[in-house]
C-alpha cells in the first residue's frame, strides 16, 4: 500500500500526490520538476548540471555553436577538462547526474507538495491505496 496526499482546487480539480520517493523525478530530474510547475527550482537544478558538467568536460577554444550550443557564445565558458583522466571525468559525470537524481527523487514528492500547497491547493486527507497492476 501507497500513501497519497490528496489535494483540492476551487473546481473540482484534484491531485494526488504520493508520499515518498519519485521514480519519475530520479529519472527525468530538472525535465520533471518543470513538467510538475516548480520552475525555479527546475531551472536551478538544470543550470547546475549544465555549470558542473562544464566544469567536468570543459570546452574548446573553438567550439562550434551547432555542437555546443550557447556555450560556445560564451568565452567565459571557454577551458580544458577540470579532470584529466577521462575514465575519472566520465565516473564524475555520472555521479553528478546519480546525485542529481537521488537528490530529485527523495525529495520531490514532498516539494511538489508544499508547491501545491503555496499555488492555492488544500490538503484533503491521506489514503492509502493499493499499488497499480
Amino acid at each position: 500500500m501507497k500513501k497519497f496526499g490528496i489535494y483540492k482546487w476551487d473546481v473540482d480539480e484534484y491531485r494526488a500526490v504520493k508520499h515518498g520517493f519519485s521514480f519519475p523525478g530520479c529519472v527525468l530530474q530538472w525535465i520533471w520538476l518543470v513538467y510538475k510547475g516548480m520552475y525555479v527550482r527546475g531551472t536551478l537544478f538544470f543550470l547546475a548540471y549544465v555549470l558542473l558538467g562544464n566544469l567536468i568536460y570543459g570546452m574548446e577554444k573553438d567550439a562550434n555553436p551547432l555542437l555546443y550550443g550557447l556555450r560556445a557564445l560564451i568565452p567565459v565558458l571557454e577551458h580544458p577538462p577540470l579532470i584529466e583522466n577521462e575514465i575519472l571525468r566520465v565516473s564524475v559525470g555520472l555521479f553528478r547526474t546519480v546525485a542529481f537524481g537521488l537528490v530529485i527523487g527523495l525529495s520531490g514528492n514532498g516539494w511538489y507538495r508544499k508547491n501545491l500547497l503555496k499555488r492555492g491547493f488544500l490538503h484533503v486527507t491521506d489514503v492509502e491505496a493499493p499499488e497499480a497492476k
